[in-house]
């Protein structure tokens, strides 16, 4: 896919860009995955019991991740993000006890921001990760990822999250890994962080009133 910025193109979900360092010349892109069928409105139109939605989201989740991880290369060292939220907690979990292709776990603290990430390392324990680091960003370090971050993009960020994600994979790389697993958006769609209960209720309230 084409963006605005001269000869830089965007991956297509479930698509990987494989190249050999040796011939530069020579890229491909492949499709490892068909997400257009997690698409379909008749799953979203069923009706089905928490149970058994749990278990199909459980198996879909599962398979996609065995692709995933069947798409890259065995020799490479993984490591999956434990941030004590939901969406890349589920994704690191699975990888460990269900799939084995991770071993270890990594996260970002600030402080007193994102209190849910101080469960981390006891989380990380539960799912069988054997080794987990923790990465304590202050104010500086965060500001200057943040600076480094809108220089390499010579353009505003469109999310915080990038320069903390710079700094964890960073430190992901020094300790050898070439894979970062993670996930996005199950938070916002099952209110893992306070902030959207909080709101939630404040609406509740609202309409109550």
């Amino acid at each position: 896919k084409e963006l605005f910025f001269n000869e830089i193109v965007q991956l297509l979900p479930g698509h990987k860009l494989e190249f050999n360092s040796k011939e530069w010349g020579e890229m491909k892109i492949e499709s490892y995955y068909g997400y257009d069928k997690l698409f379909d409105e008749s799953i979203y139109r069923s009706v089905r019991s928490n149970r058994k939605a749990y278990f199909e989201v459980n198996e879909c989740l599962t398979s996609e991740l065995k692709k995933m991880t069947a798409a890259t290369t065995n020799a490479c060292k993984s490591i999956g993000i434990v941030s004590g939220g939901i969406d890349s907690s589920i994704v690191s979990a699975i990888l460990c006890k269900d799939i084995g292709a991770i071993n270890s776990g990594i996260a970002c603290t600030f402080d007193e921001k994102d209190l849910v990430v101080k469960n981390a390392y006891k989380l990380s324990q539960k799912i069988g990760i054997e080794d987990f680091y923790e990465i304590k960003v202050s104010t500086q370090k965060y500001t200057e990822s943040l600076k480094r971050c809108i220089q390499l993009l010579a353009a505003p960020l469109t999310t915080h999250s990038l320069a903390s994600s710079r700094i964890l994979a960073s430190h992901a790389a020094a300790l050898g890994n070439k894979i970062i697993y993670g996930g996005e958006g199950a938070d916002e769609l099952c209110l893992g962080y306070n902030c959207y209960s909080q709101y939630c209720k404040k609406i509740i309230f609202l309409v109550a009133i």
